[in-house]
Formats: C-alpha cells, structure tokens, sequence
C-alpha cells in the first residue's frame, strides 16, 4: 500500500514539474513565428499534431498521480479501485492536453498572398523606379501594409512615393505605371 502512494506521489511530482517547466519554455520563447514565402491563395491550415506528445504524456501521469493519490488517501478505495480512478483520471487529462493542444494548432495559419488581385490597384513608389527597370512599392495587401519587387516598363521616370498603378502582374512579378 506504502509503495503504490509513493508511486502516486511521484508520479503527481515529477510530471507536475516538468508539465510547469514545459509551460515555461514556452512562454519564454514564444509561439510567434514569422514565416516568409510566395504563395497563391489565401490561407493555409496544418492541423498534424502528435497525439502522444510530451504535453499529453505529462498531463497523463500527472493526472494518474494525483488521481490515484486522492482516490487512496482521501476516498480510502482499495488498491484495485484506485488504480482504475488513477488510469481514467489520468486518461482524461490527456485527452484534454490533446483536445488543447489541437485546438492552438487552428489558430496557427499562415496568410498567403494573392499578387494577382492587386492588378488595377493604386499604390505608392518606395524606391526610385526608372524607366524599364526594377524597383519596390509600397501596397495594400490582405489589410496588410507591404514592400513589393515591381518593375516599371514604361519610359517615365517614377521617384520614390510618387503614385502608381499595377497595370499586371506576371511570373511573380508586379508591373506598374505611373498614375495620372
């Protein structure tokens, strides 16, 4: 009887631990990643999540631990009993750390842009853009202010914040004019 409550114990203490030192390292280095690339449609999910990840490993025996440990001290079940309560309790932990754990994960998406439906849009030079040559401007995208490669094919000389059109856009490259 001794070992299975030392057994509850520190199972209840070392996964506790280290469940709270997980929680730290995340908040410490944070979830907030930028992640920079062309893309062609608006949004895009990734829902792979592990279910048998450490959170959920941690949250099992943490639960098993502290489940068991009350069933026997504080219930006073048998033995047998406060292991199926320890199991189950654990179980459910688990499948809440998972249920979580998948629920952060749709909230993680990455916007993707759509260059094409800029075409006809009025924007800003950023940089000098002279005559048939390459520059950046300065658009409105996804509600989102941007700095994007475009390229003046037209014989005026455009300075840097005059206003300009996106007349195409073409192997990923955005083509303007300046606006009149």
């Amino acid at each position: 009887m001794e070992a299975l409550i030392n057994l509850f114990f520190y199972c209840a203490i070392v996964a506790t631990i280290c469940f709270i030192i997980r929680g730290i390292i995340y908040a410490v280095s944070g979830f907030d990643i930028e992640i920079t690339s062309d893309f062609t449609s608006i949004a895009d999910h990734d829902f792979h999540f592990a279910f048998l990840s450490l959170e959920s490993i941690f949250a099992f025996f943490m639960g098993f631990g502290w489940g068991g440990l009350v069933a026997i001290k504080q219930f006073g079940l048998t033995i047998t009993v406060s292991l199926i309560v320890a199991f189950f309790i654990g179980l459910i932990f688990s499948l809440i750390s998972i249920y979580l754990m998948y629920l952060i994960k749709k909230l993680d998406h990455t916007v993707k842009e759509d260059l094409s439906s800029v075409v006809g849009q009025i924007a800003q030079a950023y940089t000098n853009l002279e005559p048939n040559s390459k520059g950046q401007i300065r658009i409105t995208l996804n509600s989102k202010l941007c700095i994007k490669n475009a390229f003046n094919e037209t014989n005026d000389s455009i300075k840097a914040f005059d206003t300009i059109k996106i007349t195409k856009y073409e192997n990923n490259m955005l083509y303007v004019e300046k606006n009149k």
